[in-house]
């Protein structure tokens, strides 16, 4: 038995999946969607047969076989591999490929990488729009090449930003899930300080 086998998975037929399909993986961070699952049809599985990525993605845009019944391999679908044991979701992105292991387990974004994936829209648009600087939410960092916002900005102004420029509206997280994420987050940023000395400042008598 060949358990090395990969499946492509696209995104289910209907208006209500229309923000999904065919979008980049960049579009659907920024709006705040979930790479999630039960958004997929199962539409192939086969052996791997020593194929990449691109390999499947060449054949089912160019000598589909047969057998094959869904749409010619495209933007917003998910090509799962596992080899050896290991599993992996890769998402059919506008430039290659990009690894989604949250099709496994339903995660959203965090909000940090949703505000990320709208400042480097949001940059782009300022630059093609030759915002002036002191009109612009961000600036470009060079030795990350990316976009950050500036210090004055929050992330809900960054959300408004975006959902006015690409007229998403960006789908906004319950408070609950909000709230633990900052509470994660913080207890993270906290881990490498020392705890303060609960006791208080010790007495004259107590340093003697």
């Amino acid at each position: 038995m060949n358990d090395n086998t990969f499946s492509i998975y696209q995104v289910k037929e209907g208006d209500e999946m229309r923000g999904v399909r065919y979008e980049s993986l960049n579009r659907i961070v920024a709006a705040g969607i979930a790479i999630d699952k039960g958004n997929y049809d199962l539409a192939y599985t086969a052996p791997l047969e020593g194929m990449t990525l691109r390999d499947i993605y060449k054949r089912f845009q160019d000598e589909r076989p047969e057998d094959y019944r869904g749409r010619s391999v495209s933007m917003s679908d998910i090509i799962v591999l596992r080899q050896y044991g290991k599993e992996t979701a890769n998402y059919v992105d506008n430039v290659g490929f990009r690894d989604v292991p949250q099709f496994f387990t339903g995660e959203g974004w965090s909000q940090r990488e949703q505000t990320h994936t709208q400042t480097q829209y949001i940059g782009k648009w300022e630059d093609g729009k030759r915002v002036r600087d002191t009109k612009r939410m961000t600036w470009y960092y060079p030795d990350f090449g990316a976009y950050a916002v500036k210090s004055h900005v929050t992330p809900d102004q960054v959300a408004d930003k975006y959902a006015e420029i690409s007229g998403i509206k960006p789908r906004q997280k319950p408070i609950a899930d909000q709230l633990r994420e900052g509470a994660e987050q913080a207890a993270r940023d906290n881990s490498g300080r020392a705890a303060p000395d609960r006791a208080g400042p010790k007495s004259d008598k107590e340093e003697r």
